[in-house]
Parts: structure tokens; C-alpha cells; sequence
């Protein structure tokens, strides 16, 4: 259960939890029209569709009191399935519970979907511009975010509170160290790493 695995996180040191709701999972499956065929009081509106993640939130809020971040799909990219104004009720909601941060990316359950986006560099940070105008409850944008610099470049404009890095890890296992390079805070560099920087 979310709350059991949120209170082993803390136990074992985290100082926050992130609950993930998108890209096709099983909350993403509750939120999306497409998947959620329920007649009961966790399918058909919308209100009865964002339930069981609200009820999940709320949980690990009064019982585990550890700061929450909630990952989403602002959109689904396919007609009559999740989109952005779905999003935005679903943080608003989540802000009004005490969950601490958006996580925003985009996709869902659909293989292919026909309104997808080109994957460019930042294509999916407007989501989180959107919801943080908006719902006013910091959010985390995602997405082709390859260089420090246009991380900070989003965060000093307003678009987003943090910025996530995927696949640039992968790329490179030490990015926070070329950040910090990158970003002349070579203070923030252990000392017994400096030498690689020179």
C-alpha cells in the first residue's frame, strides 16, 4: 500500500516521497477516460476519477508527515482522454490536501498517440508553467531538459521550482558536478573532485 511504502521511505532516511500517477501506471489509469470505465464512486466525473489519488495523498499527509510530490500527465495527447484543464482541477485539488509539489510530464496508457508533441528540447515545461501559474503550488518540469543552463534558465524564468533530469543522468552520471562547473559554483564541488574540473 502507498502509505506503508511512503513510511519504509521515510524510515529509511528520505526526506520526501513522490507518488507516481502518470504515463499509463495504475493512477494514471484511474485519471484517464480512456482506461477508467467504472460505474462506481472511482470512475464516470472527473471528482470520482482524481478519488483514489486524493484518498492516497491525503493517507500519507495525516499519517506518514513527510513532504508529498505527485507525479502527472498534464496531457494525454489522444482525443477524450486526460489533458491540461483535467490537470489543473487534479492539482488544485491536491494543493487543497497539503501535497507540497507537481511532478509534470506527459503520455499515458496509448502506444502512439496521435496528438503527440515532436520530442524537441523542452517540450513538455509549459505543462508546468501552466499548473504553477494557475494552481499556484510549485511544480518540477520535465522533458529534454539537456544542459544545467537551460534548467536554470527555466527556474530564473519562472516556469517551473525544479527542474528533473531523466535521460541527461543516464547520459552522464555526473551532471551535477558539470552543473556546478557550468554554473561557476565550483564551491559546491568535494575537494577531492576538483582535479577532474581542471
Amino acid at each position: 500500500d502507498f502509505t506503508d511504502a511512503a513510511n519504509r521511505a521515510k524510515s529509511a532516511g528520505y526526506d520526501i516521497v513522490e507518488i507516481h500517477a502518470a504515463h499509463g501506471y495504475l493512477l494514471n489509469e484511474f485519471l484517464s477516460l480512456l482506461s477508467n470505465k467504472r460505474e462506481d464512486s472511482y470512475g464516470g466525473n472527473i471528482e470520482n476519477r482524481c478519488r483514489l489519488i486524493l484518498e492516497i495523498s491525503s493517507d500519507i499527509i495525516k499519517k506518514v508527515k513527510i513532504p508529498l510530490m505527485v507525479r502527472i500527465s498534464a496531457d494525454e495527447w489522444c482525443d477524450g482522454g486526460w489533458n491540461l484543464d483535467d490537470s489543473v482541477y487534479l492539482a488544485t485539488e491536491l494543493r487543497k490536501i497539503g501535497v507540497d509539489a507537481i511532478h509534470v510530464s506527459a503520455g499515458g496508457n496509448q502506444p502512439s498517440p496521435k496528438n503527440a508533441p515532436k520530442l524537441t528540447p523542452l517540450y513538455q515545461v509549459d505543462y508546468a508553467k501552466t499548473i504553477k501559474e494557475n494552481v499556484g503550488i510549485p511544480t518540477i518540469a520535465v522533458g529534454i531538459i539537456r544542459t544545467p543552463g537551460e534548467g536554470e534558465a527555466l527556474l530564473h524564468g519562472g516556469v517551473c521550482d525544479f527542474v528533473a533530469y531523466g535521460r541527461e543522468l543516464l547520459r552522464n552520471p555526473n551532471l551535477a558536478l558539470y552543473a556546478a562547473k557550468e554554473l561557476d559554483k565550483q564551491d559546491a564541488i568535494f575537494n577531492s573532485y576538483i582535479r577532474a574540473f581542471k
